[in-house]
């Protein structure tokens, strides 16, 4: 039986960071979506008539898959809400678009769930499961899937009344039909209601958003006000600092021009890189990276270490430190300390040499970098004012060449207004002295585990190789360095079996 309202408003939310917009271009029945483009943090709207009926379509922003609610940035968790309201009086539909070939884990439910409850617990009601690429095995079912993936992905279909489709690759007309079938079913048994998200929550956001946009202004002007004459400098020495996979190589390859950071796969010892960049002559030392989510207790002796022998490598001394934080993620009050704590290796005077470099730029989509500072909150921006409010951006994807350029002259700014760095001279010390970590007894296991960690860490690992074979074997040839798909600063995981 055909809904008698006419038109449909779908919101469809994508728990992930890759390829093309296929589903929102195949609900729509043309490419209205920029099929190149990546998919970003920033909701977008279409409105298309599709086989007689007015079709509203949202695409909601992304969150990287996986990620806690705490992990996700909060400029995604406000967008999330808003894009629910963006045309009154709201979806009749919320459909979770979900890559079949693809392992749907607890994680990935926990994380699904999380982000859905922002907008309340009636989101359940108005909420279907959409599979994709479920046609990557010959002969497999849906519901075969759906019972050898377990338990996870049969909560999230239990909390969705049990409400799935699937979209398979040359079928586009009828699946789509099919679809706006299922959707029409749901919001009968809806009584014909949209969702509504709540008036009290939306008009917190709201206020919000309008006041990170006020506060991105003026810390834009701030930048701008506070520029000084630039100290020209005929060599520049500098040290990248950061977490593991927050970007220091690819950091480092946009500096000078080449791809000779990171070839031999996640950095262990610190290693001077040379070039040329705007007519300076360059040093970059590449240093081996902290633990994201422990504690600076847990730092390896001989990352400290190795953290240290770079600085040495810049002698006499380096004009600027790196501090590389992906754009990608939340910075929590936890990250905060835990980056403080590791940079108390290179003295207080280390704060006023320092630069922050934001990497994975691209998923902030149409919003500016200062809308992501504002946004994250209090730790952020401590960390950025630290700095002297310096900060940069650069994405490995996106080749914008005004960066470097830019880089350069906020390094020499900087220069104009400091002496020297003379915290290297503690290097002269003996390196037990320095690095000596104190652990609790108790923790003496895990400091152990870490060490392990350090070790055997290799993001090129023959396993990891092995499962991207497998699970994109129905998408082309295995990935190849030059053909990989794009990932955040968190999606490749630890194996610490």
């Amino acid at each position: 039986m055909a809904w008698p309202g006419g038109n449909l408003q779908i919101v469809l939310i994508r728990p992930d960071t890759y390829g093309p917009d296929t589903v929102a271009n195949s609900i729509l029945g043309r490419e209205v979506f920029e099929s190149g483009k990546n998919v970003t943090l920033k909701s977008e709207s279409q409105v298309k008539e599709v086989n007689g009926r007015k079709v509203c379509l949202v695409k909601a922003p992304v969150w990287l898959r996986g990620y806690s609610l705490c992990d996700t940035p909060n400029l995604v968790k406000d967008e999330l809400v808003l894009s629910v309201a963006q045309h009154p009086p709201g979806p009749h539909a919320l459909v979770i678009e979900i890559e079949a070939n693809l392992p749907f884990t607890n994680l990935c439910r926990r994380s699904v769930e999380q982000h859905l409850e922002l907008l309340g617990e009636n989101v359940w009601n108005h909420t279907l499961v959409l599979f994709t690429h479920l046609d990557w095995q010959d002969n497999y079912t849906v519901e075969q899937h759906i019972e050898s993936e377990g338990e996870a992905l049969q909560w999230l279909l239990k909390k969705c009344a049990n409400r799935y489709h699937v979209f398979n690759s040359g079928q586009n007309d009828l699946q789509v039909e099919q679809l706006f079938g299922k959707v029409e079913e749901m919001v009968t048994g809806n009584s014909g209601r949209h969702f509504e998200i709540d008036s009290a929550l939306l008009s917190r956001t709201e206020q919000r958003r309008s006041e990170v946009e006020e506060k991105a202004k003026e810390r834009r002007l701030r930048v701008q006000e506070g520029k000084k004459q630039p100290k020209r400098q005929d060599d520049l020495r500098l040290v990248m600092l950061g977490w593991v996979m927050a970007g220091k190589s690819a950091s480092g390859n946009i500096i000078l021009n080449t791809d000779d950071f990171g070839k031999e796969g996640h950095t262990t010892r610190s290693v001077k890189y040379y070039g040329e960049v705007e007519e300076h002559r360059t040093t970059i030392v590449d240093t081996p990276g902290w633990w994201k989510f422990l504690g600076a207790e847990f730092t390896s002796d001989s990352v400290k270490a190795e953290i240290l022998e770079g600085v040495s490598m810049c002698s006499p001394y380096p004009h600027a430190f790196l501090l590389v934080i992906p754009a990608d993620t939340s910075f929590t009050e936890e990250l905060k300390k835990i980056v403080q704590d590791n940079m108390k290796l290179l003295g207080e005077e280390v704060w006023s040499h320092t630069i922050v470099v934001f990497t994975y730029v691209k998923w902030l989509g149409d919003f500016t970098i200062e809308d992501h500072i504002e946004s994250e909150g209090e730790a952020l921006q401590w960390l950025i004012e630290k700095c002297g409010n310096r900060y940069h951006i650069f994405d490995k994807d996106v080749k914008d060449l005004n960066n470097v350029p830019e880089l350069v002259r906020t390094i020499e700014e900087m220069l104009s207004g400091n002496s020297p760095y003379e915290g290297s001279r503690e290097t002269l010390s003996p390196v037990e002295d320095r690095v000596s970590t104190v652990v609790q007894k108790e923790d003496a296991p895990l400091l152990k585990m870490v060490e392990v960690l350090y070790r055997g860490w290799d993001w090129r690992a023959s396993e990891w190789n092995e499962i991207e074979k497998r699970v994109h074997m129905a998408s082309g040839p295995p990935l190849s360095q030059g053909n990989q798909r794009s990932i955040g600063s968190m999606d490749q995981p630890l194996d610490c079996k």
